[in-house]
């Protein structure tokens, strides 16, 4: 049978499962900065980075590893590299504004026909509605949404951002086409 005392002075072991404490413990003692932040049991070390420092600098500072080590380095950055000079060849680099061939290419993105203000209100009823589908609308974007008076009508019409994102787009493209074709 096991009989634990029941007051600080005769054992230093304490109640099961209670870590005993000293009188004069940290945790113990009240002062602004643990009652505002409560108290953190702080253990002597080496900081994280510090010990992967200490730690791998004599196995990376070997000559062989450090040769092998640049080697893959430039081997990656030559592939991302050479994929990135294929994708922007291709127009498909984001980041990259779209200039001279690219914006020239027919099919690249729909261009735009000429109409009057009833057909414009009509396609941009369609552009709301969730069920169509913008490649069937691509095909019958309608020309004349000017500055203001797109945003006006997307506005009006609580076009959802996506749809309207891609009108903005087309019509930006189409009018930026024209001035390069121009």
């Amino acid at each position: 049978k096991l009989v634990f005392p029941l007051y600080y002075g005769f054992c230093r072991l304490g109640a099961p499962d209670f870590y005993p404490q000293t009188l004069s413990c940290a945790e113990e003692t009240l002062t602004k900065e643990y009652v505002q932040s409560g108290y953190k049991d702080t253990v002597e070390g080496i900081e994280e980075a510090r010990e992967i420092v200490l730690s791998q600098i004599p196995y990376l500072s070997k000559p062989d590893i450090a040769t092998k080590c640049k080697e893959a380095l430039k081997k990656r950055f030559r592939a991302i590299n050479e994929s990135r000079a294929q994708k922007r060849k291709a127009g498909q680099v984001y980041g990259v504004p779209l200039s001279g061939s690219l914006l020239t290419k027919p099919g690249m993105y729909p261009e735009q026909m000429h109409s009057n203000e009833d057909t414009r209100r009509k396609w941009i009823e369609a552009l709301v509605q969730p069920n169509r589908r913008l490649w069937s609308l691509a095909e019958q974007v309608p020309r004349g949404f000017r500055r203001k008076l797109l945003f006006n009508y997307l506005i009006r019409y609580n076009v959802p951002l996506l749809r309207a994102s891609w009108l903005v787009k087309v019509t930006y493209l189409n009018q930026v086409r024209s001035n390069i074709i121009q």
